[in-house]
């Protein structure tokens, strides 16, 4: 598997720009610990997705490390 790129869920080009405009958003209205949260959501919501494509259930992504 080395070297292979792996598609984890089917790329939407909105993404980086809803991502960037969520976070600019955030950073100006809240603080650092509250801004992980509602980047830590965002990343939730594309691996639930990716992991339901392969019929898996959800991981938590906070304590999956």
């Amino acid at each position: 598997m080395s070297g292979e790129t792996v598609e984890a869920v089917a790329y939407d080009p909105a993404w980086p720009q809803a991502f960037a405009a969520e976070r600019e958003a955030r950073l100006a209205a809240i603080s650092p610990p509250l801004l992980t949260a509602a980047k830590t959501a965002f990343i939730q919501e594309l691996v639930d997705r990716a992991r339901a494509v392969r019929g898996l259930p959800p991981v938590d992504v906070w304590g999956a490390a």
